[in-house]
């Protein structure tokens, strides 16, 4: 898994993740249905840890 530092301009985008969630009064398991992604795929998302190649 890559560091979210690895790759310039991502970092916002798990933090405007998280906050959308809240603001709709999610959990991660629902967000993560609605998106059709596994709930850990969605957690490493909010968290700013991405998969490498």
């Amino acid at each position: 898994m890559a560091n979210i530092q690895d790759c310039p301009g991502f970092e916002p985008l798990g933090e405007d993740v998280k906050a959308a969630r809240k603001k709709r009064r999610l959990s991660r398991q629902e967000a993560a249905e609605m998106v059709d992604i596994s709930t850990v795929y969605f957690i490493n998302i909010e968290n700013n840890h991405i998969m490498g190649n």
